[in-house]
C-alpha cells in the first residue's frame, strides 16, 4: 500500500511486515505539518513529520541511500526531509517503542501519534489540541 502527500509524492508501506500503516503515516504527517513537504529544518525538528535528531538516532539512523561518507547532521536532515526515509524512521521507532499509550488495550495508530509527538515516555499525555484535531479528522477522512 502507498500514500501520496499533497504534492503527489508516494510512500510505499509493506502492510504485511510494518506495524505503522500507510493511513497512519499519512495522518501523522497531516497532524504534524499538514504534510508540508516544503517544511525543512528549524532548530529542533526537520521535515513534514517534524522528526528530532534524537528520534532519528533512536530509529537507527536511517539514510536516504548508502553512503561511504557519513556525516550525522547531514544524514539526519536528508532523511527527515525525504518521505520514504522518514517513513522507515517512524516504522523503526515504533517497532522499538510501541505500547498502549491510551489504555484501550490495543497498540495502533492512536498510540503511534502520541509516541511520535510526545515521545515514548510522554505518550500517556494528551496531544496538543491542534495536533489531535488534525489527526482525528485525517483518520475519519481516510476511512
Amino acid at each position: 500500500m502507498e500514500f501520496y502527500d499533497s504534492d503527489g509524492i508516494s510512500t510505499e508501506v509493506d502492510e504485511e511486515t510494518n506495524i505503522v500503516s500507510a493511513k497512519c503515516l499519512r495522518c501523522i504527517c497531516v497532524a504534524e505539518s499538514d504534510c508540508n513537504i516544503n517544511l525543512k529544518c528549524d532548530d529542533s525538528v526537520c521535515g513534514p513529520y517534524k522528526i528530532t535528531l534524537g528520534f532519528w538516532i533512536d530509529a537507527g539512523r536511517p539514510t536516504v541511500k548508502d553512503n561511504d561518507y557519513y556525516v550525522e547532521d547531514y544524514e539526519y536532515r536528508n532523511c527527515s526531509n525525504d518521505m520514504k526515509c522518514s517513513a522507515r524512521a517512524i516504522e523503526a521507532y515504533m517497532q522499538r517503542y510501541a505500547k498502549d499509550c491510551n489504555g484501550d488495550g490495543e497498540i495502533n495508530c492512536d498510540d503511534f501519534i502520541r509516541i511520535h509527538h510526545n515521545g515514548p515516555l510522554g505518550c500517556t499525555k494528551s496531544l496538543p489540541e491542534n495536533v489531535k484535531k488534525a489527526y482525528e479528522e485525517c483518520m475519519q477522512q481516510q476511512g
